[in-house]
Order: C-alpha cells, then structure tokens, then sequence
C-alpha cells in the first residue's frame, strides 16, 4: 500500500514538473526576441530573421497585441539604433488597436518626440535621459549613458541623443559592444565616432578596421 502511494505522489509530482504550461508562447516569443536582438547586434542576420518570424507568430498565436506592438517597436528600435532606416510601418498598423500608455510612450520615444513624453510611462533605463534632454543637459545625458549596463539600451540611448552624443561615449561604447563579440553594433559605433573626428590619420585607421570587420566569411 505505501509503495502504491509513494508511486502515485511520484507520478503526481513529475507531472507537476514537466507538463507544458499553458502559456508557452509568451516564453518563447520574448525568448526568441532576446535571442533576435542578439544575433542582430552580432551582424548574424540569417539567426536574426529566423527568431524575429518566430516571436512574431508565437505573439500572434494568443493574439496579444500588446506583445506584438513590443516586438514590433522594439524591432524598429534596434532597426534605427543600427542605422537602418524604420518607420515602424508594423506597429503603425495595429497601433489603434493598443491602449497601453506604456507602449505608447515608448514609440515617441523611438521618434524622439521628447515633449510628448511623460515620463511615467517610460521604462525606468530611459527615464533620466528623458528627463535631462528635457532641460537640454547633454552633458549629463551622456555620462548617463555611459553608466547604462544593457546592451540594447544603451544603443537605443545614443541614437535618442543623436547629434548631442559626445566622442567619449562613442569610444566607450565601441569598447563596451567589441567586448560582447556585437559587431554590428561596433561597425555603426566606428561610423559615428568617424564622423565627429577631425584627424584623417585616425579616420583612416578606422576606415581600415570597418573594411575588414564587414568582410563576409567564407562559406
């Protein structure tokens, strides 16, 4: 009679464990984005496209619109951060269909519309950027930046400050992203730094490093 019991508080326990929960999709469409973002930071676009498809239709599989204006916005976020032109096309399309004043916000965010932003909707990374381009305190916008520890953020930071972004920063940043191995992001960093420079020695040098990280390996 126990070994019966013992059995069944096993099979009931096991079960527990491994029985797939009911909303799978919310995992694998924000574990598919994370791994989106990563690859396309990298320059490995093949991957990229693979789990943007993938986050996409896990998104629409429950039909949640709030997720699928994230991955849509976040996507044209990256998109602009790397230099490649996004106008939100996808998000603009079923952006009537979002209440969230979060989601909202963040959008205005990507377009720099920085009056229109309250802050309260903000995610709490680009709330003191937010509120310092406000009173047009680049200064302090950029060390802001410089103290930002994740990755995408911190890309997305520098193009919200566009223009104002310091030379310091930029060298920072290439370090910071040639470190993780994202040499997409490194290539549009060099760019910029590039083009705030004056020394033609220096931007030779640069010239040189972007042609040859850009070469395409060997298949």
């Amino acid at each position: 009679m126990i070994k019966i019991t013992i059995s069944l508080l096993l099979l009931i326990f096991t079960g527990c464990f491994y029985s797939k929960p009911k909303n799978l999709w919310i995992y694998t469409s924000s574990s598919s984005f994370k791994s989106y973002q990563k690859n396309l930071l990298s320059g490995n676009y093949e991957l990229a496209k693979i789990d943007l498809k993938r986050s996409i239709e896990k998104a629409k599989q429950g039909a949640d619109f709030n997720t699928l204006a994230k991955i849509y916005l976040g996507k044209c976020a990256l998109n602009n951060s790397l230099g490649i032109n996004d106008n939100c096309n996808e998000y603009i399309q079923i952006q009537d269909l979002i209440t969230s004043k979060n989601i909202k916000t963040y959008y205005h965010l990507i377009n720099k519309n920085i009056k229109q932003i309250d802050t309260n909707h903000l995610p709490k990374v680009y709330k003191p950027l937010v509120d310092n381009l406000k009173k047009q305190n680049y200064l302090l916008a950029n060390d802001i930046i410089l103290n930002i520890d994740s990755p995408t953020s911190k890309l997305i930071s520098i193009y919200i400050l566009d223009n104002n972004v310091s030379k310091e920063v930029l060298k920072k940043s290439i370090e910071f992203f040639s470190y993780l191995g994202y040499k997409k992001a490194t290539i549009h960093l060099m760019k910029l730094y590039k083009s705030k420079i004056k020394d033609e020695a220096l931007k030779s040098k640069i010239d040189k490093k972007i042609k040859i990280l850009s070469i395409k390996k060997e298949s």
